[in-house]
């Protein structure tokens, strides 16, 4: 076994702001779906005895956000027929507000199948509350607040890349970042993460193009965590490929290279946070053991159910091409 740190600065593929703007965007949006796909399958499948329809209404905010999106569904009780229960889309009315200032109304867009406004029409600012209020065409209103945090980081640290090289020709790359939140007295709540972007060439084309951006699995620390002292978090992500014996080039399944990673560090609040947590637990929970105590999803809906929270986040990334297998 072979250990050789296998990349190297380079600016040609990422001198590009709009570059790095689309991965950005690609790997949000993947940080976003997971859980909203879960409320999609959980909200049309609510397993309480007895329970009525209710509003599921699920948004995140940022101030890095340029279009805020508002989701808004209808549970549907596994007891009773989907043909009585009939969907939002969008026949609701969406208001946001600064804690404390007018309304602002947000527009239902089909395409996206949720309530949006420009941030330039409503901009999300750190260090304020934020106040959302959802009313159905057919009588149900919920309301929600929530808190966007400053990034309150001191450094982010990444070591260079290495690569382990296996019996087998078997490749790990390992990515290692530290995270140094300021300190301070109250707790406060993080999210870190590390997400890698594929290249290769498309219809044996000489030019390699980005592929996809993926996110990396992390082998040491947590995803989600709180910060009460001066500690840093160190974090440890991996990824596995394979040597392509006839050019000697590395080969990660249908792709030349990975060009890229960068992590992201984000700072939530408390619902974002426990939201998050009790989708974690929910996952992890053990159904087939007669002990295990049951997940409960946080909401903090009033009225109904889903998550609304504030963050900020910040990414940092290696810029990186490998080097010939020597």
């Amino acid at each position: 076994m072979k250990e050789k740190t296998i990349y190297k600065t380079a600016y040609r593929l990422f001198n590009s702001l709009a570059i790095r703007y689309s991965i950005s965007l690609m790997a949000a949006l993947l940080l976003l779906a997971g859980c909203e796909d879960f409320f999609i399958s959980e909200a049309t499948n609510v397993d309480i005895p007895g329970s009525e329809p209710q509003l599921v209404v699920y948004s995140f905010i940022s101030p890095r956000d340029t279009m805020i999106r508002v989701k808004v569904y209808r549970s549907l009780p596994n007891t009773m027929d989907p043909r009585n229960v009939p969907p939002v889309n969008g026949e609701a009315h969406v208001h946001m507000a600064k804690k404390g200032e007018a309304f602002t109304q947000l527009s239902y867009d089909e395409n996206l199948m949720a309530f949006v406004i420009n941030a330039n029409d409503f901009a999300v600012e750190a260090g304020n509350e934020y106040t959302l209020r959802v009313e159905s065409f057919m009588g149900e209103s919920v309301e929600a607040e929530c808190f966007v945090p400053g990034f309150e980081i001191d450094t982010v640290i990444l070591a260079d890349p290495v690569q382990t090289t296996y019996q087998y020709e078997e490749i790990k790359t390992s990515f290692v970042w530290e995270v140094q939140p300021a300190p301070s007295s109250q707790v406060r709540y993080f999210r870190s993460g590390a997400y890698i972007s594929t290249w290769g060439n498309y219809e044996n084309q000489q030019q390699l193009i980005l592929m996809s951006v993926m996110p990396l699995s992390i082998d040491t620390g947590q995803e989600y965590f709180t910060h009460t002292d001066e500690s840093a978090r160190v974090f440890k992500g991996s990824t596995w490929g394979y040597l392509n014996l006839g050019g000697g080039s590395i080969d990660y399944g249908n792709f030349n290279r990975i060009d890229s990673v960068f992590a992201y560090v984000m700072q939530t609040d408390y619902h974002y946070y426990q939201f998050h947590k009790s989708v974690e637990n929910y996952y992890n929970s053990d159904d087939g053991f007669i002990f295990s105590e049951a997940v409960y999803i946080y909401s903090n809906i009033k009225g109904g159910l889903g998550v609304f929270g504030g963050y900020n986040q910040k990414n940092y990334f290696w810029t990186a091409t490998p080097e010939e297998d020597k």
